[in-house]
């Protein structure tokens, strides 16, 4: 148990007031009837200062009552004095005090500023729910009740999801160069998902390396709705995103690629979490610098791209302009995609300007024209309260070229 935070009581003290009866003096006869009389009036001052003092005694009583009816409450402990911030777990909070005769309508309880249920008092404790919190830490449990008295003791909310993921947020920028007058868009999405081990970026190959065998694994993630308002803020644009009922989560497509300027970041506002609670989702996604692409070259001249004949046996070079400044975690995806058939690579390299594709993995890659993308991309974490489960984003900006691909000293026309 935690050490005891106990109210200290103030005792109102109680002035004992005696009553003294008095008699009239008798003085030997002295004076007539008159003066019997005035002794007689004497003896009905007495006796009005004996009621008066019997009201006195009559109100020192009524005040004994009142310090009857404020008799100490005071709590003991708690058991459990911590939980999780999930709530829905019963609380014995244990008393020193006489609750007999009060129900449980006639108690309330309270975590913080959150009302609790109460669900029974006996002579030893009374039993709560506790409700969510939306804060880990502590917060005070407090018992009123309705003739005055009350107490509070310290309880401890907990992260229930340390470790988990529960929420992943993208923001794609693309300027798509091989269609005729390219536009620069910008799509985003916000998943939200019980807590569960499904951080993104599950599949894609190591650093330095690439693939052409792509393996997703299945999503089993469990999405949720976390309300109608829910947008992306950058200070000055406000992006709202849509709750799709089929996928469980919220997009938005096709924006204006203007509105998404290099170098910022992102925060999520609008959601409120299952358990009733507003997420503090600042700083989502943050956007690096827009990729330039330099080879293959995205704007070739007529009837010319780049071209690299496997036969030489040499390593295949993309290269693109490095960033003014690299984040701990940016990196750049290559894809190298056949035209007709979407076959090809995927490479995965530091967002250091160049990466040469190895004569092997192009061996991996078909003859003809391939579109190659340059995606750079800055992942972002943060953790959320209550749960203490992880929220990630992810910022890509990418830019696509053409290649032509000349196998085993076959003739391709694109290649020089």
């Amino acid at each position: 148990m935690r050490p005891c935070s106990i109210v200290p009581l103030l005792l109102a003290s109680v002035l004992l007031v005696g009553c003294y009866g008095f008699t009239g003096f008798n003085n030997g006869g002295r004076g007539g009837s008159s003066d019997d009389d005035d002794a007689g009036d004497d003896d009905d001052a007495t006796d009005d200062d004996d009621a008066t003092d019997d009201d006195d005694a009559v109100d020192d009583d009524d005040a004994a009552d009142d310090d009857d009816a404020t008799l100490d409450f005071r709590i003991l402990d708690l058991d459990p004095d911590h939980g999780s911030a999930e709530g829905g777990f019963n609380v014995e909070v244990q008393y020193d005090g006489d609750l007999s005769g009060l129900g449980n309508d006639d108690l309330t309880a309270t975590f913080g500023s959150t009302p609790a249920t109460v669900l029974a008092v006996t002579d030893d404790f009374v039993l709560v729910e506790a409700p969510p919190g939306c804060n880990t830490g502590d917060v005070d449990i407090t018992i009123e009740l309705g003739d005055g008295r009350g107490d509070s003791e310290e309880f401890e909310y907990e992260a229930f999801a340390d470790g988990l993921d529960t929420a992943i947020f993208t923001m794609s920028k693309s300027l798509n160069v091989t269609v005729p007058n390219p536009v620069e868009t910008v799509s985003v999405t916000a998943k939200f998902f019980d807590p569960a081990v499904a951080p993104p970026g599950q599949g894609l190959p190591p650093l330095e390396s690439c693939t052409s065998t792509l393996t997703i694994p299945p999503d089993t993630r469990n999405y949720f709705s976390v309300g109608a308002g829910v947008y992306f803020n950058n200070g000055a644009v406000q992006v709202p995103v849509t709750y799709q009922g089929v996928t469980g989560w919220y997009d938005a497509s096709g924006l204006d690629g203007s509105f998404f300027p290099p170098n910022n970041s992102w925060s999520v506002q609008g959601a409120v979490d299952p358990l009733g609670c507003t997420m503090d989702l600042p700083t989502v996604v943050s956007a690096p610098d827009d990729p330039t692409l330099i080879q293959p070259n995205p704007f070739p001249p007529p009837d010319t791209v780049d071209c690299w004949t496997m036969a030489s046996e040499l390593p295949g070079v993309v290269q693109w302009s490095a960033p003014a400044t690299v984040g701990p975690n940016d990196a750049v995806l290559i894809q190298i995609a056949e035209a007709t058939t979407g076959a090809g690579l995927i490479c995965h390299a530091a967002d250091d300007g160049a990466f040469l594709v190895s004569f092997n993995d192009q061996l991996l890659m078909t003859q003809g024209l391939q579109y190659v993308t340059v995606i750079r991309y800055r992942p972002t974490e943060n953790v959320v309260e209550p749960s203490g489960a992880t929220v990630h984003g992810t910022y890509s900006t990418d830019m696509t070229g053409l290649l032509a691909v000349q196998v085993n000293y076959g003739t391709y026309a694109e290649c020089p």
